[in-house]
Protein backbone atom coordinates (compact mmCIF):
# COMPACT_ATOMS: atom_id res chain seq x y z
CA UNK A 1 0.00 0.00 0.00
CA UNK A 2 1.31 3.57 -0.95
CA UNK A 3 0.60 6.50 1.35
CA UNK A 4 1.15 9.95 1.36
CA UNK A 5 2.70 11.30 4.48
CA UNK A 6 0.25 13.78 6.15
CA UNK A 7 -1.31 13.48 9.33
CA UNK A 8 -4.44 13.76 7.88
CA UNK A 9 -3.50 10.58 6.24
CA UNK A 10 -3.17 8.70 9.81
CA UNK A 11 -5.45 9.93 12.22
CA UNK A 12 -8.95 9.52 11.02
CA UNK A 13 -11.76 11.95 12.63
CA UNK A 14 -14.72 10.21 11.91
CA UNK A 15 -16.44 6.85 11.92
CA UNK A 16 -16.76 5.37 8.40
CA UNK A 17 -20.30 4.68 7.19
CA UNK A 18 -20.41 1.42 4.72
CA UNK A 19 -23.74 2.13 2.47
CA UNK A 20 -24.39 -0.24 0.21
CA UNK A 21 -27.56 0.73 -1.61
CA UNK A 22 -28.76 4.15 -2.75
CA UNK A 23 -25.40 6.14 -3.51
CA UNK A 24 -23.40 6.92 -6.40
CA UNK A 25 -19.93 8.22 -6.48
CA UNK A 26 -18.32 9.43 -9.42
CA UNK A 27 -14.63 10.76 -9.52
CA UNK A 28 -13.39 13.73 -11.54
CA UNK A 29 -9.43 15.19 -11.68
CA UNK A 30 -10.42 18.94 -10.79
CA UNK A 31 -6.72 20.46 -11.13
CA UNK A 32 -3.32 19.74 -11.34
CA UNK A 33 -0.60 21.78 -9.36
CA UNK A 34 -3.23 24.10 -8.60
CA UNK A 35 -4.42 24.58 -12.38
CA UNK A 36 -8.04 24.40 -12.91
CA UNK A 37 -9.38 21.81 -14.93
CA UNK A 38 -12.32 18.85 -15.68
CA UNK A 39 -11.99 15.57 -16.58
CA UNK A 40 -14.85 13.55 -17.46
CA UNK A 41 -16.02 11.62 -14.55
CA UNK A 42 -15.94 7.82 -13.54
CA UNK A 43 -18.24 5.93 -11.44
CA UNK A 44 -16.35 4.32 -8.78
CA UNK A 45 -17.65 1.67 -6.26
CA UNK A 46 -18.01 3.25 -2.40
CA UNK A 47 -16.73 0.99 0.32
CA UNK A 48 -17.35 3.75 2.96
CA UNK A 49 -17.97 7.15 3.75
CA UNK A 50 -17.78 10.04 6.78
CA UNK A 51 -17.96 13.17 6.61
CA UNK A 52 -13.93 13.86 6.56
CA UNK A 53 -13.02 10.96 3.70
CA UNK A 54 -14.33 8.07 1.59
CA UNK A 55 -12.71 4.43 0.41
CA UNK A 56 -13.82 3.71 -3.08
CA UNK A 57 -12.41 0.97 -5.37
CA UNK A 58 -11.74 1.40 -9.32
CA UNK A 59 -9.87 0.16 -12.19
CA UNK A 60 -8.42 2.74 -12.82
CA UNK A 61 -4.85 3.73 -10.93
CA UNK A 62 -4.49 7.76 -9.66
CA UNK A 63 -1.32 8.53 -7.94
CA UNK A 64 -1.06 9.09 -4.24
CA UNK A 65 0.45 12.78 -4.48
CA UNK A 66 -0.95 15.97 -3.11
CA UNK A 67 -0.48 17.45 -6.72
CA UNK A 68 -3.99 17.36 -8.08
CA UNK A 69 -7.45 17.41 -6.68
CA UNK A 70 -10.00 15.36 -7.31
CA UNK A 71 -14.04 16.16 -7.28
CA UNK A 72 -16.25 13.43 -5.79
CA UNK A 73 -19.90 13.19 -7.44
CA UNK A 74 -21.71 11.76 -4.57
CA UNK A 75 -25.55 11.55 -5.10
CA UNK A 76 -27.30 9.76 -2.49
CA UNK A 77 -31.14 10.06 -2.43
CA UNK A 78 -32.09 12.91 -3.23
CA UNK A 79 -28.87 15.00 -2.09
CA UNK A 80 -26.05 15.70 -4.36
CA UNK A 81 -22.98 16.56 -3.14
CA UNK A 82 -19.63 17.75 -5.04
CA UNK A 83 -17.02 17.65 -3.02
CA UNK A 84 -13.18 18.74 -3.61
CA UNK A 85 -10.35 16.42 -1.66
CA UNK A 86 -6.97 14.55 -2.07
CA UNK A 87 -5.84 10.57 -2.61
CA UNK A 88 -4.19 9.84 0.97
CA UNK A 89 -3.45 5.88 -0.05
CA UNK A 90 -4.00 3.13 -2.35
CA UNK A 91 -4.05 -0.56 -2.43
CA UNK A 92 -4.31 -3.54 -4.35
CA UNK A 93 -7.32 -6.09 -4.43
CA UNK A 94 -7.64 -8.78 -6.68
CA UNK A 95 -7.68 -6.38 -10.20
CA UNK A 96 -8.73 -3.42 -8.83
CA UNK A 97 -7.07 -0.36 -6.85
CA UNK A 98 -8.88 0.68 -3.47
CA UNK A 99 -8.28 4.07 -2.80
CA UNK A 100 -8.50 6.23 0.66
CA UNK A 101 -9.51 9.98 0.62
CA UNK A 102 -9.62 12.96 1.92
CA UNK A 103 -12.09 15.54 1.55
CA UNK A 104 -10.87 19.53 1.43
CA UNK A 105 -12.38 20.81 4.58
CA UNK A 106 -15.74 22.93 4.55
CA UNK A 107 -17.76 23.13 7.39
CA UNK A 108 -21.10 23.62 6.18
CA UNK A 109 -20.71 20.64 3.60
CA UNK A 110 -19.52 18.32 6.18
CA UNK A 111 -22.59 19.35 8.46
CA UNK A 112 -24.51 18.49 5.24
CA UNK A 113 -23.22 15.66 4.62
CA UNK A 114 -23.33 14.20 8.07
CA UNK A 115 -27.09 14.68 8.22
CA UNK A 116 -27.17 12.81 4.75
CA UNK A 117 -25.66 9.92 5.87
CA UNK A 118 -27.54 9.96 8.84
CA UNK A 119 -30.77 10.22 7.13
CA UNK A 120 -29.92 7.48 4.44
CA UNK A 121 -28.79 4.48 7.78
CA UNK A 122 -31.98 5.99 9.30
CA UNK A 123 -33.88 5.00 5.93
CA UNK A 124 -31.88 1.58 5.31
CA UNK A 125 -32.93 0.52 9.07
CA UNK A 126 -35.39 2.59 10.97
CA UNK A 127 -35.03 0.50 14.68
CA UNK A 128 -31.45 1.35 14.26
CA UNK A 129 -32.69 5.29 14.67
CA UNK A 130 -30.77 5.72 18.50
CA UNK A 131 -27.53 4.65 16.79
CA UNK A 132 -27.88 7.11 14.04
CA UNK A 133 -28.80 9.86 16.41
CA UNK A 134 -26.06 9.63 18.36
CA UNK A 135 -23.77 9.48 15.42
CA UNK A 136 -25.28 12.40 13.92
CA UNK A 137 -24.90 14.26 18.04
CA UNK A 138 -20.59 12.97 17.41
CA UNK A 139 -19.93 13.91 14.02
CA UNK A 140 -21.72 17.18 14.54
CA UNK A 141 -20.19 17.55 18.43
CA UNK A 142 -16.30 17.20 16.61
CA UNK A 143 -17.19 19.68 13.93
CA UNK A 144 -18.18 22.49 16.66
CA UNK A 145 -15.17 21.62 18.46
CA UNK A 146 -13.22 21.71 15.23
CA UNK A 147 -14.68 25.45 14.65
CA UNK A 148 -14.22 26.52 17.97
CA UNK A 149 -10.92 25.55 18.29
CA UNK A 150 -10.26 27.42 14.33
CA UNK A 151 -11.87 30.50 15.51
CA UNK A 152 -9.69 30.86 18.47
CA UNK A 153 -6.27 30.04 16.15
Amino acid sequence: MITVNKPAARNRQHMRMRIREGIQVSVFIAGVQGNKLESRGIPVMLKDISPTGLRFQTHLRFPVSGDYTIRFNIKLNEWEFNIYGNVVWRGREENQYMYGSFFQPDPKMRRALIRAISWKLNDHNPHGSRIYEMYTRLSEDKEQLGLMVDLKS
